[in-house]
């Protein structure tokens, strides 16, 4: 495996960084053609970050939990409603117990005074009767007393006031005769039994008005719980509405913030479309860029513009211009040509490196300069101290440039008129690039 992990190639990265129009324009500088001729680039789509996705879902996942939480107390407070309900219906039901309890105590007091009143009457009757009984008694035993032991019919007769009189005279004068005054006994037990039914009426009375109090103490008793059970009814509703509100305007939020994560993947897909045409395209540009460069490499014998070359040199760059064009592979290329890949557990992972033939960096010096026998370790750190180094005021075709200020991590060929040939990143080829000055060593590598 090569050992050059510590120091990716990675010094053209940034250009990932930079806007499609910047790409776009670049190549078609490479490519020789005019910049003002070129067609105005469609705008870039937004492309949402991976930290913005993960806060819109986190966002949407924090709503669903509190929508479930105001569904579940939603639910309780629904039971616990319908509880109240059935409550209620057995507290109305007892009211109207109580209430037809009261009633029928209400009719029995009615009765009861009815009834007093009617044995009051009767014993008022009785009495009446008894009295003038006794006094009619009186009188006949005056009567007897002076007109002898013995009272006549004709007596009676004569002293009558009137048919219902007389008719009591004879009734009298049989009792006395037949009975010794047996009348007088029966009219005292009428009295008697009279007011025995008056007693008896009085206590009937005061039991019914007894039993009224107790009805009417329960329909009270009735009608507070009844009251009760629909206050707690009416409270217990409004919190069920009142939980349902929050739980509509939660459910609002939630799909609003399911949404916004739909319209941020929506344009995540849209711009890794935009993005893979985008390279497409610039993998296109990109190859005829390197078939152009590479065939005026060739034809001008190695090197680019006036400065000179020695024949090792000019070697050594038509053998890497060779490979232009050659796909990008991390930790691929050897002095015989491009290899597979290797995994970095990283960045190149992702682009699939590992399943690429390929170059690297490193390894494409190494290829090109075992044209010339020379043999490069796969670490481009190592390489800038495998020959003499100059000064960049004095370089020449042929000579390897290093980036890396703080540490080395990317060499190119330099091949004349400011240009270089590289394998620079990821999801790139091996291409003629103008020579970058940002970070660049200030000393090149010369081996022919």
């Amino acid at each position: 495996m090569p050992l050059h992990s510590p120091v990716r190639c990675n010094s053209a990265r940034r250009s990932l960084r930079r806007t499609a129009v910047s790409a776009l324009l670049a190549l078609a500088v490479l490519a020789g053609i005019p910049g003002t001729a070129a067609a105005v680039p469609p705008p870039v789509p937004p492309n949402p970050g991976d930290s913005q996705l993960a806060a819109a879902n986190a966002d949407a996942r924090a709503k669903a939990n509190a929508v479930d939480k105001l569904a579940e107390q939603l639910a309780s407070a629904q039971a616990q409603l319908d509880q109240i309900h059935q409550q209620l219906g057995l507290t109305k039901e007892l009211a109207n117990k109580a209430l037809v309890d009261l009633t029928a105590a209400q009719d029995a007091v009615a009765a009861a005074a009815a009834a007093q009143v009617q044995a009051q009457a009767e014993v008022i009757s009785a009495n009446a009767a008894a009295a003038e009984a006794e006094q009619q008694a009186a009188r006949f035993i005056v009567s007897s007393f002076q007109n002898g032991s013995t009272v006549s019919v004709f007596n009676a007769y004569l002293g009558s006031t009137g048919p219902q009189d007389l008719l009591d005279r004879s009734a009298l004068l049989n009792a006395v005769s037949g009975s010794k005054l047996d009348m007088m006994k029966l009219l005292d037990h009428t009295r008697r039994e009279s007011e025995t039914a008056h007693s008896a009426a009085r206590n009937t009375k005061t039991r019914a008005d007894a039993a009224a109090t107790q009805a009417t103490t329960a329909k009270h008793a009735a009608d507070q719980a009844t009251q009760a059970v629909m206050q707690t009814q009416q409270a217990q509703t409004a919190r069920a509405k009142q939980l349902e509100t929050q739980r509509n305007l939660a459910q609002f939020a939630l799909d609003s913030a399911r949404q916004s994560v739909a319209g941020l993947q929506g344009q995540r897909l849209a711009f890794d479309q935009w993005d893979a045409q985008r390279r497409a395209n610039a993998a296109t540009s990109a190859t005829s860029a390197a078939a152009a460069a590479r065939a005026q490499i060739l034809a001008a014998g190695g090197a680019l513009g006036s400065a000179p070359a020695s024949a090792a040199a000019q070697t050594v760059i038509k053998r890497t211009a060779t490979q232009l064009g050659i796909t990008y592979a991390w930790g691929g290329g050897n002095k015989n040509g491009p290899t597979l890949g290797v995994r970095d557990g990283g960045e190149a992972d992702t682009f699939g490196d590992y399943n690429k033939i390929g170059f690297d960096c490193s390894g494409l010096m190494m290829y090109g300069f075992a044209g010339i026998g020379a043999s490069l370790p796969h670490y481009a750190g190592y390489q800038y101290t495998s020959g003499r180094q100059f000064p960049l005021s004095q370089i020449q075709p042929g000579d390897m440039i290093f980036y890396g200020l703080s540490g080395i991590h990317h060499v190119a060929l330099y091949i004349g008129d400011s240009k270089m040939i590289e394998a620079p990143q990821s999801g790139d080829i091996v291409k003629v690039s103008a020579v970058r000055y940002d970070d660049l060593i200030p000393n090149a590598t010369r081996l022919t």
